[in-house]
Protein backbone atom coordinates (compact mmCIF):
# COMPACT_ATOMS: atom_id res chain seq x y z
CA UNK A 1 0.00 0.00 0.00
CA UNK A 2 1.48 3.34 -1.08
CA UNK A 3 0.39 6.66 0.41
CA UNK A 4 -0.24 9.35 -2.19
CA UNK A 5 -1.69 11.99 0.09
CA UNK A 6 0.55 14.55 1.73
CA UNK A 7 2.23 13.63 4.98
CA UNK A 8 1.70 17.25 6.08
CA UNK A 9 -2.11 17.00 6.04
CA UNK A 10 -2.17 16.88 9.84
CA UNK A 11 -0.29 20.18 9.94
CA UNK A 12 -2.64 21.75 7.40
CA UNK A 13 -5.87 20.56 9.02
CA UNK A 14 -5.05 20.65 12.73
CA UNK A 15 -1.91 22.63 13.63
CA UNK A 16 -2.22 25.60 11.26
CA UNK A 17 -5.80 26.58 12.28
CA UNK A 18 -4.90 26.33 15.97
CA UNK A 19 -1.81 28.48 15.41
CA UNK A 20 -3.74 31.01 13.30
CA UNK A 21 -6.60 31.52 15.73
CA UNK A 22 -4.22 31.25 18.69
CA UNK A 23 -2.18 34.18 17.42
CA UNK A 24 -5.32 36.20 16.69
CA UNK A 25 -6.62 35.39 20.18
CA UNK A 26 -3.30 36.31 21.80
CA UNK A 27 -3.26 39.67 20.05
CA UNK A 28 -6.87 40.23 21.14
CA UNK A 29 -5.96 39.46 24.76
CA UNK A 30 -3.22 42.10 24.55
CA UNK A 31 -5.30 44.73 22.68
CA UNK A 32 -8.61 44.52 24.61
CA UNK A 33 -7.23 45.86 27.94
CA UNK A 34 -5.57 48.73 26.06
CA UNK A 35 -8.88 49.57 24.38
CA UNK A 36 -10.79 49.32 27.66
CA UNK A 37 -8.27 51.66 29.30
CA UNK A 38 -9.03 54.23 26.59
CA UNK A 39 -5.50 54.33 25.14
CA UNK A 40 -6.52 52.88 21.76
CA UNK A 41 -9.64 53.28 19.61
CA UNK A 42 -12.20 50.50 19.34
CA UNK A 43 -11.61 50.03 15.60
CA UNK A 44 -8.27 48.36 16.50
CA UNK A 45 -10.33 45.16 16.86
CA UNK A 46 -11.46 45.36 13.22
CA UNK A 47 -8.25 43.84 11.75
CA UNK A 48 -8.51 40.94 14.21
CA UNK A 49 -12.12 40.30 13.28
CA UNK A 50 -11.25 40.45 9.59
CA UNK A 51 -8.28 38.08 10.07
CA UNK A 52 -10.53 35.65 11.89
CA UNK A 53 -13.29 35.79 9.30
CA UNK A 54 -11.07 35.63 6.22
CA UNK A 55 -8.90 32.93 7.81
CA UNK A 56 -11.94 30.79 8.58
CA UNK A 57 -13.40 31.19 5.08
CA UNK A 58 -10.11 30.31 3.39
CA UNK A 59 -9.53 27.34 5.69
CA UNK A 60 -13.06 26.10 5.09
CA UNK A 61 -12.60 26.31 1.32
CA UNK A 62 -9.08 24.89 1.12
CA UNK A 63 -8.24 22.84 4.23
CA UNK A 64 -11.15 21.47 6.21
CA UNK A 65 -12.44 19.21 3.42
CA UNK A 66 -9.10 17.47 2.86
CA UNK A 67 -9.00 13.78 3.79
CA UNK A 68 -6.56 12.62 6.46
CA UNK A 69 -4.82 10.04 4.26
CA UNK A 70 -5.18 8.38 0.87
CA UNK A 71 -3.48 5.12 -0.11
CA UNK A 72 -3.18 3.24 -3.36
CA UNK A 73 -3.54 -0.52 -3.08
CA UNK A 74 -3.43 -2.93 -6.02
CA UNK A 75 -6.99 -2.37 -7.25
CA UNK A 76 -8.33 -0.02 -4.59
CA UNK A 77 -7.96 3.52 -3.32
CA UNK A 78 -8.22 3.63 0.46
CA UNK A 79 -9.41 6.92 1.93
CA UNK A 80 -9.16 7.68 5.66
CA UNK A 81 -10.93 10.66 7.14
CA UNK A 82 -11.92 11.32 10.77
CA UNK A 83 -11.42 7.69 11.73
CA UNK A 84 -13.55 6.30 8.89
CA UNK A 85 -11.92 4.21 6.17
CA UNK A 86 -13.45 3.81 2.71
CA UNK A 87 -12.23 1.41 0.00
CA UNK A 88 -12.96 2.55 -3.55
CA UNK A 89 -12.34 0.28 -6.51
CA UNK A 90 -10.22 1.98 -9.15
CA UNK A 91 -12.73 0.92 -11.80
CA UNK A 92 -15.37 3.05 -10.01
CA UNK A 93 -13.38 6.25 -10.62
CA UNK A 94 -14.85 8.15 -13.55
CA UNK A 95 -12.71 11.28 -13.56
CA UNK A 96 -9.65 12.68 -11.76
CA UNK A 97 -9.11 16.43 -11.40
CA UNK A 98 -5.91 17.87 -9.97
CA UNK A 99 -4.95 21.37 -8.90
CA UNK A 100 -1.25 22.10 -8.98
CA UNK A 101 -1.18 25.85 -8.39
CA UNK A 102 -2.58 25.65 -4.87
CA UNK A 103 -0.97 24.66 -1.64
CA UNK A 104 -1.77 21.99 -0.63
CA UNK A 105 -2.23 20.34 -3.99
CA UNK A 106 -5.64 18.74 -4.36
CA UNK A 107 -6.89 15.70 -6.24
CA UNK A 108 -10.64 15.33 -6.70
CA UNK A 109 -12.13 12.02 -7.75
CA UNK A 110 -15.48 11.67 -9.47
CA UNK A 111 -17.03 8.27 -8.73
CA UNK A 112 -19.73 6.23 -10.44
CA UNK A 113 -21.66 5.96 -7.16
CA UNK A 114 -21.50 8.41 -4.26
Amino acid sequence: MRQFSSKATFLYKRVFPIAWFGIVGLVAVVIVPVILAGRAPLFMLLPLAMMSLIGYVIMRLLLFDLVDAAYLDDHYIIIRNKGVEERIAIQDVVNVNATVMTNPERITLTLRTP
